[in-house]
């Protein structure tokens, strides 16, 4: 007999979990205020059918104990554990689902009990009955003989009739929890001498999705092979270790597209299952998920729409005739995707290359001259902690943005900066161009950008493309990092200035009534100009090896 078997429940409290409707049939029998009809619910491996036959076997116990359970002492509940009580009938409704079946018990529920104190029929997997079989079986629902009882089991609730659910009282039993499956796994070892570990224990308790005889043919199977540790487990039931996952997610994050193609042909070289993987990678990215919500991660935006991505694929690749092609479908517009996030995952893959160039330019003599003003002021005046609720990506400097190479959508052309936008104070200086640069830094640094001179209408889209950066420097923190990353100006007409967003949840956070309201009023202070402002969402799909028409028709699939 299989090791399931063997440890299946004899009586309530020998049950796992499934507290609310133990109680429930155990005060029931107790009082002796038993249902004619139950109907028990739930996924599988959770004690329906266990449960039906434990009440079948209490019903017809000679001996009922204080608590509810039945003797397992006397004759009938011997005859009950082994099959042999002729009074307790099992039918399977997957093959005995006809009308036939159904008028054959009509006819036979009549008829007294042989040796038990009552009959009663277990319908397992009752949903299975067709449309006339369930209509035959109303009127014996309804008013069955005294002697007689019925326990429908079933994994699929919503296909059972109305008509038959307001006949029976209804049990749901839930998933058993993780913590109980691998307890009763431990006593199982203990009993069969099995070796094994903790990580083992919860890996198979994991796997089982909360049913605990799936757990059992799990710790079976895996018996045979050896000591059930993590590293047998990944073996002999092909599971993916937590290294591979994580390997795989930092090659998505960092852009490796052949790094992340190798790994999944790698599976498929080893015969796993890409669903499982598919599968176990969502696990992945939910404990990722959450980890990025209590840190404030700038990446969380990422990654849920990786989860979303993936979560596509998965579904799709149950109906492709090439099940991985979906899985690598994912992988590709994952990598389309980090063109948004290009900041946030550079920041993350080359953190701790900038240190030593920062130091490098902080050393000029203008810059030890301002650190020690600054020194001066914050001596003078108390310092304060500065805290972000928001989750904007960190700012990343500039000696870092130049050490990197930037992707092919990042490359902006260099423009001139009109005349007309030096300020008023200083336009008749003659200062260069360095000058001019370091005045706007700290006007910056003092949030006092002076306007310019009008300028003319077709002289305003140039020079809100050259001084972008300076324009979101008037802005709040999370719009001005959003802004000046994902946004850029395309089009000035009659009034209205066109701006262009990269990405819908860029799109979501700056197109708000009250950032458009301060855009509207920090530009046209500073170009002296009254405009309107207008967020287009940018549609670029593009990516460095495929062309605009095969990427559209990748993403649009």
């Amino acid at each position: 007999m299989a090791l399931y078997g063997d440890y299946r429940p004899k009586t309530f409290s020998d049950m796992v979990g499934q507290d609310a409707p133990k109680n429930t049939l155990l005060n029931a029998i107790r009082l002796g205020r038993l249902s004619h009809a139950y109907l028990f619910c739930g996924t599988r491996g959770t004690g329906k059918t266990s449960s039906a036959r434990i009440l079948a076997k209490a019903i017809n116990c000679t001996n009922i104990t204080e608590t509810g359970d039945p003797c397992t002492q006397c004759e009938l509940c011997i005859l009950a554990e082994t099959d042999r009580l002729t009074d307790i009938i099992e039918i399977d409704a997957a093959s005995n689902r006809g009308i036939d079946e159904i008028r054959d018990l009509r006819e036979k529920v009549s008829f007294a009990p042989n040796t038990g104190k009552a009959k009663i029929y277990i319908i397992d997997e009752v949903h299975m009955l067709t449309k006339e079989a369930f209509n035959a079986l109303l009127k014996t629902l309804e008013e069955p003989p005294h002697h007689a009882y019925f326990i429908l089991a079933t994994t699929e609730y919503h296909k059972v009739p109305d008509t038959i659910r307001s006949r029976c009282q209804t049990f749901f039993f839930t998933n058993i929890e993780k913590n109980d499956i691998v307890d009763r796994l431990q006593y199982i070892c203990t009993k069969e001498n099995f070796e094994y570990t903790q990580e083992g224990l919860e890996i198979i308790a994991k796997r089982a999705n909360g049913g605990l005889r799936d757990a059992i043919s799990l710790l079976e199977q895996s018996s045979t092979f050896g000591p059930i540790t993590a590293e047998h487990l990944q073996q002999s039931l092909g599971i993916i270790s937590a290294d591979f996952l994580e390997t795989f997610l930092t090659h998505l994050q960092k852009g490796h597209s052949n790094e992340a193609f190798a790994q999944l042909e790698a599976l498929q070289n080893e015969g796993r299952n890409i669903q499982e993987f598919g599968k176990d990678f969502l696990e992945y990215l939910q404990e990722i998920f959450h980890q990025y919500i209590a840190e404030k991660n700038a990446l969380l935006p990422w990654i849920i729409e990786v989860i979303t991505l993936f979560e596509e694929g998965l579904q799709r690749s149950k109906r492709f005739e090439i099940p991985p092609l979906a899985l690598e479908i994912a992988i590709t517009k994952t990598l389309l995707l980090n063109k948004e996030f290009t900041n946030q995952l550079t920041h993350i893959s080359s953190h701790t290359t900038t240190h030593t160039e920062e130091n490098i330019t902080n050393n000029t003599p203008a810059k030890k001259e301002k650190e020690k003003e600054k020194e001066k002021e914050n001596n003078q005046s108390p310092s304060i902690e500065k805290t972000t609720d928001d989750l904007s990506p960190p700012p990343i400097p500039s000696s870092q943005q130049s050490s990197q190479e930037n992707p092919p959508w990042d490359n902006e052309t260099t423009q001139t900066i009109p005349s007309n936008i030096i300020p008023k104070n200083e336009k008749d200086s003659h200062t260069t161009e360095n000058q001019n640069n370091h005045l706007i830094q700290q006007q910056k640094e003092n949030n006092t950008i002076d306007p310019i001179d009008p300028p003319e209408p077709d002289e305003i889209l140039p020079i809100v493309q050259s001084q972008w950066k300076t324009l979101c420097s008037m802005l709040p923190k999370t719009v001005k990092l959003y802004l000046s990353e994902y946004g850029s100006a395309i089009e000035y007409t009659d009034g209205i200035l066109t701006i262009e967003i990269k990405g819908d949840f860029a799109k979501k956070l700056i197109n708000t009534e009250k950032n458009i309201t301060l855009m509207r009023e920090k530009f046209s202070y500073f170009l002296n100009t009254n405009l309107q402002i207008h967020i287009h969402e940018k549609q670029e799909t593009t990516a460095n090896t495929l062309s605009h028409e095969e990427v559209e028709g990748l993403l649009q699939f």
